[in-house]
């Protein structure tokens, strides 16, 4: 999966799950597609599951992280 394919299925998954916060929805979607990164973000400045306000920084990190 690419980079983009995986920003594709996060905002397909959102329109899906309204209720799931952004920064939930990218983190829950790149621990299923590369679990490697997940536990690499998870915990750190840059995890966005609690904090929608650092999806732009996480999603950097992600695409530099590829």
């Amino acid at each position: 999966m690419t980079y983009e394919e995986y920003l594709t299925r996060a905002l397909t998954r959102r329109e899906l799950n309204p209720t799931e916060r952004l920064g939930q929805v990218y983190y829950n979607v790149l621990a299923d597609v590369r679990p490697d990164l997940g536990d690499e973000v998870r915990g750190t400045s840059h995890d966005p599951f609690y904090k929608d306000e650092v999806v732009p920084a996480f999603l950097d990190w992600a695409r530099f992280n590829w």
